[in-house]
């Protein structure tokens, strides 16, 4: 395991842009030629044993599926348990899990407390580095931006249109049962990303 997440240093001629990533991000222990070791990034240990077991398991074709799903599963375990430690306070708010309003349709978390209601929406999609080349980059990202942030986007939109219509409507969750609701108040939408957002994911006219 030691070996895996050492690096030795040598001179490497197609490390050309400050951008590219960092070794040690994938290896933060540092062989020195006197056989001592250093342990150059304590934090990123951790970080980087979970990109190599991650990798291992994209490897298997038979367990690709499976570990997106739990990945998905699990930020949307965590998101919620995030929101109900920060309303945990307020006695009258609802939440709705794994709920949906229309046919073949599915809605991450629906939150309503007081005089708010929070329309969420959990992606925990794979993270693809842009190519250098522009015209192949924005091709990337389109279809990154497309699987993620629009179809998060679009997700909420459904239920934004339903309290745009100003009459009630019902939602139904994971059990199929039914809860009619009258959204009458202030509303916010969240689309929550596993992945960080570089440059290129925020603003495409960089790209230009």
């Amino acid at each position: 395991m030691l070996g895996l997440l050492t690096f030795i240093p040598k001179q490497d001629d197609k490390f050309l842009f400050f951008a590219q990533q960092n070794p040690l991000d994938q290896k933060p222990i540092v062989l020195l030629p006197s056989g001592e070791y250093i342990h150059v990034y304590q934090k990123q240990v951790p970080i980087a044993l979970f990109r190599l077991l991650y990798q291992h398991f994209l490897s298997k074709p038979n367990l690709v599926e499976k570990l997106r799903q739990h990945r998905n599963m699990s930020l949307e375990r965590k998101t919620e348990d995030v929101f109900k430690q920060f309303f945990r306070k307020e006695s009258r708010t609802f939440f709705y899990t794994n709920y949906h309003s229309n046919p073949n349709t599915e809605q991450d978390l629906l939150i309503l407390s007081k005089n708010a209601a929070f329309i969420i929406e959990i992606k925990a999609s794979k993270y693809r580095q842009p190519f250098r080349d522009p015209v192949k980059g924005f091709t990337r990202l389109k279809s990154d931006f497309k699987e993620s942030i629009q179809y998060g986007y679009d997700q909420c939109l459904r239920i934004e249109d339903k309290v745009f219509e100003n009459t009630p409507f019902t939602v139904f969750d994971k059990a199929t049962r039914p809860y009619i609701l009258s959204i009458q108040v202030g509303f916010m939408k969240f689309i929550l990303l596993l992945s960080h957002l570089n440059a290129l994911d925020q603003s495409n006219q960089i790209l230009i």
